[in-house]
């Protein structure tokens, strides 16, 4: 970090747990022996699945509202779970403020597009403006989609902290955006082929400019390594049915780990691509069972006995129909879009996060002491643009 990204801040004071840890030998990803910072995920799927119960009805009993606070509670949940050295994260994001963050964001995008599409009106006339305007939506949903990125990892990033030190991220958001525009735009030319440039690229500024108090983390990953497997990706996603992109995401989250350092200390991971196949595959097809399975049912009792006309059938709705159907419709919509999350929180993205957690081992040794506060902890409103465009997830 330089000189400028710490002008403002407090004098560094000793961490909170000042003991080092135990650390014991392991073999590392290219043999020899190191001295391993343990890592271990103390939280069971019996203990989750009661946290997304609950949530999902909180969801529901406020149409979706409490979903910024649901995600919060995710969060500090598995970081109270993840343990390195024994001494587990803690997470002091809010709900409050990724609800806000999602309002500020949200008023300013809805402006942003109004007057976008006035402009283009005016330039390219009633006739040619909404496919004029199909071109700038698209490649303008892609930019913010990595923008995105970059902001939710800044916000949970910072509002880490471990043995009381607290993580930070530095950067911008124009530092950023400049340096993936130009990988962005291949990407698109190529119809996706040059993917890898983007995801090494977005993954070197984001773990350069990580730090854990005054100790920086730093990433040797270069495309080279990885474009090969994503052309094999890339043409068999058609046979597969996407299925090669949950294996390209197991693949590139190993190798993302093994190219990452914090100061002398690595990160030896030992997942198999294959097994975030069987998750995302068994996952989704549990989760989209029970959505589509409580759509089937709720949409059955909507229609039942013909009391309601289908979508398409002769007769035009009266007063007292609307009603009807609009009393089950609304419900419908309360009540899927929280199981929709739910599920898909429970039975693929966890179980992923769980899988990841449980291969990877710290590797290297380190003296703890000498890591020392730099920063605050951060506060303001959430990031905002990921739960605006819909980007679920943890």
């Amino acid at each position: 970090m330089n000189e400028d990204d710490r002008r403002g801040w407090p004098e560094p004071v000793p961490p909170q747990e000042p003991s080092a840890p135990q650390v014991a030998p392991v073999e590392a990803d290219g043999g020899g022996t190191g001295n391993s910072l343990e890592l271990k995920f103390s939280a069971t799927r019996t203990q989750f699945r009661k946290l997304v119960l609950r949530q999902m009805l909180m969801m529901v009993a406020t149409f979706g509202v409490y979903w910024f606070w649901a995600r919060t509670n995710v969060r500090r949940f598995i970081w109270g779970h993840l343990s390195q050295g024994g001494s587990r994260l803690e997470y002091s994001g809010r709900g409050m403020e990724l609800f806000l963050g999602f309002l500020i964001v949200g008023v300013a995008l809805a402006l942003a597009f109004w007057i976008i599409q006035f402009a283009i009106l005016a330039i390219a006339g009633p006739q040619f403006a909404p496919f004029a305007w199909l071109l700038t939506l698209y490649p303008l949903l892609g930019i913010l989609g990595v923008i995105a990125i970059y902001r939710r990892h800044r916000y949970m990033i910072r509002r880490t902290s471990w043995r009381g030190i607290h993580c930070s991220l530095s950067g911008s958001t124009g530092g950023y955006l400049g340096r993936i525009i130009v990988p962005l735009l291949a990407t698109v030319v190529t119809l996706g082929l040059a993917l890898p440039w983007v995801t090494i690229t977005i993954q070197r500024y984001l773990v350069s400019n990580m730090s854990l108090g005054s100790e920086r983390f730093t990433y040797h990953g270069w495309v080279g390594d990885i474009f090969g497997r994503w052309v094999l990706c890339w043409l068999l996603m058609p046979l597969t049915g996407g299925l090669a992109l949950a294996w390209w995401r197991g693949f590139t989250t190993q190798y993302m780990l093994r190219q990452t350092r914090l100061g002398s200390l690595g990160f030896s991971s030992d997942i198999r691509p294959i097994r975030f196949v069987s998750i995302y595959f068994f996952g989704g097809l549990f989760a989209g069972l029970i959505v589509y399975g409580i759509f089937f049912v709720i949409f059955s009792i909507m229609f039942a006995g013909g009391s309601l006309p289908m979508p398409g059938q002769e007769g035009a709705f009266d007063v007292g129909q609307l009603v009807l159907f609009a009393i089950p419709y609304m419900l419908f919509m309360v009540i899927i879009g929280p199981i929709s999350y739910s599920a898909y929180l429970y039975f693929v993205e966890y179980p992923t996060v769980e899988y990841v957690f449980e291969t990877t081992t710290i590797v290297g040794s380190m003296d703890i002491e000498n890591i020392v506060q730099v920063a605050d902890a951060d506060r303001g409103a959430g990031s905002g643009l990921d739960a605006v465009l819909g980007m679920d997830g943890i």
